[in-house]
């Protein structure tokens, strides 16, 4: 097919438009390259030196541009070997100090039931020593500093699978929207709070009133200690009130849409029989125990037929074992 040219106006001008759909057309080379041809054709090629030394310029170029990429080839694959053994070995020593936390969490625990098996020995000899020790049993289950167990609701969550590429099936670098995060066990543990529950572990790590929800990394922390999914939360309570109360709050309405968008696993149910641990107990920065004042015998006066009285003054031990 031939381009015929474009028709004149009756006045005899052409359109603007006619005229730039001639040009494309007819002048396929655009102007620039024409203006180096005619540039070249006029001067002639470059002399033979300036062209070696060009030739020689881009050799020296892709020399030195191949050296430094296989000097840094190599330092990265002789780094290897070390990057892998130092995780490596940070990974055991992270594991050992995981071990040996959990170990003197037990042994805590077990010294502390036997230091209150002990007081409530001693103070069983009569009636108000009795009642001492079911005031201090229920402020210890009030305030998570001792073990409880009762009915309540047992609320399960788990991470939704990875995202994944829908040709290939890897996984991708997308952010993993179906992943539980700090706020997320946050709204729940918040949500049966407010439900009426009266205690709550997550991965039997027990709450207390200055407890924390932490993410740290990749990781969700408790009171500073690591819980993954999947994820238990068990919550005493009315087991009349509590599953209803909780199942009709907006974390609950949340958390089964995020079921149904990105995955998750979440399941609320009630349960007859919980055990919960006591959290570990608070360590303090400020409080010191007062010791008790004694009045030391009187004496007999240095001028005879008086005495006199005087307090010593001993130091206060500080309640956490740092300097009276």
């Amino acid at each position: 097919m031939t381009a015929s040219a474009p028709s004149p106006r009756r006045d005899g001008s052409t359109a603007p438009g006619a005229r730039m759909l001639a040009d494309l057309l007819t002048n396929h080379l655009d102007p620039g390259y024409a203006a180096a041809s005619r540039r070249r054709d006029r001067e002639g090629p470059p002399p033979p030196l300036e062209r070696r030394t060009l030739r020689t310029a881009a050799v020296l170029a892709a020399l030195v541009i191949g050296v430094v990429l296989a000097i840094a080839y190599e330092q990265a694959v002789a780094r290897a070997p070390e990057a892998a053994r130092t995780r490596a070995a940070l990974a055991r020593d992270v594991d050992q100090r995981s071990e040996r936390t959990d170990r003197l969490q037990r042994s805590a625990e077990t010294l502390r039931e036997q230091v209150a098996q002990d007081r409530a020995d001693a103070l069983a000899g009569d009636s108000s020593g009795a009642a001492a020790v079911t005031t201090l049993r229920e402020l210890e289950a009030v305030t998570g500093l001792g073990r409880v167990a009762g009915p309540g609701v047992l609320v399960r969550l788990a991470d939704g699978p990875p995202p994944k590429d829908p040709v290939t099936g890897e996984p991708t670098s997308e952010a993993d929207l179906g992943r539980i995060q700090d706020r997320d066990l946050q709204d729940v543990v918040n949500a049966l709070w407010a439900s009426g529950a009266e205690a709550i572990s997550i991965n039997g790590q027990r709450l207390a009133a200055t407890s924390a929800i932490r993410s740290a990394g990749g990781a969700v922390l408790v009171d500073f200690r690591p819980v993954g999914s999947p994820y238990s939360l068990r919550a005493i309570g009315n087991p009349d009130l509590l599953p209803k109360r909780f199942d009709g709050s907006a974390a609950a309405r949340r958390f089964r849409g995020y079921e149904q968008q990105y995955g998750m696993s979440f399941s609320a149910e009630r349960d007859d029989r919980l055990e919960l641990p006591a959290a570990p107990a608070p360590e303090l920065a400020y409080a010191r125990p007062v010791a008790p004042e004694r009045t030391a015998a009187p004496t007999p006066s240095a001028r005879g037929g008086g005495s006199s009285t005087r307090t010593p003054t001993t130091p206060v031990p500080s309640a956490t074992g740092g300097r009276p």
